[in-house]
């Protein structure tokens, strides 16, 4: 079939639309069934905050999945600086002026970091974005297909490169492995 730039982008954003949606449901499903015991009272608060990154990162990453696509890098390096870059500046404060903060505060902090790199993708990538409605359901099924083997190779990827670790896992104390990594 005939595919333009427009019908893949079109196909691509509904899956990232998708696998956003499926995320925020499981991390507000869990949020909820999470226990109350108090080990959980910070992961909680976490998790709805990571639910704004999340977000954030549905259009952060489009945009920096079309400027590839585009062979357009200089977006995508702004774009990584400038989140990366300003979360660091931010735990670099707080570590230089000796203030203490908790988990929650760092993961807002990362959340904030992260809709800032979204704008500035999309600054970057605006000249790029094409739209075909209605999506062909065709497209969207072979990137679904075609993601599945991507991301399987990638957590077979993972697994092999930290298998040690995890065979280390199973015969000696964490504190021995936290010291190998």
């Amino acid at each position: 079939p005939n595919k333009s730039k427009a019908d893949v982008i079109s196909a691509s954003l509904v899956l990232n639309a998708a696998t956003t949606v499926l995320f925020l449901v499981l991390y507000i499903g869990l949020y909820f069934f999470l226990p109350l015991a108090p080990e959980y009272a910070l992961l909680k608060p976490m998790m709805l905050f990571y639910c704004i990154t999340t977000v954030a990162l549905f259009p952060l990453s489009q945009c920096n999945f079309i400027q590839q696509g585009n062979f357009d890098f200089k977006g995508i390096f702004f774009t990584s600086i400038l989140r990366q870059g300003s979360f660091f500046v931010v735990v670099m404060y707080y570590y230089m002026n000796n203030i203490s903060f908790d988990l929650v505060t760092l993961v807002n902090w990362q959340s904030l970091s992260v809709v800032l790199g979204a704008i500035c993708a999309y600054l970057f990538c605006r000249k790029y974005i094409e739209h075909s409605w209605p999506v062909k359901r065709s497209l969207v099924l072979e990137l679904f297909h075609y993601g599945k083997f991507t991301m399987g190779t990638n957590i077979s990827s993972m697994l092999f490169k930290n298998i040690d670790q995890l065979m280390l896992d199973w015969f000696m104390h964490p504190a021995a492995i936290a010291v190998y990594n």
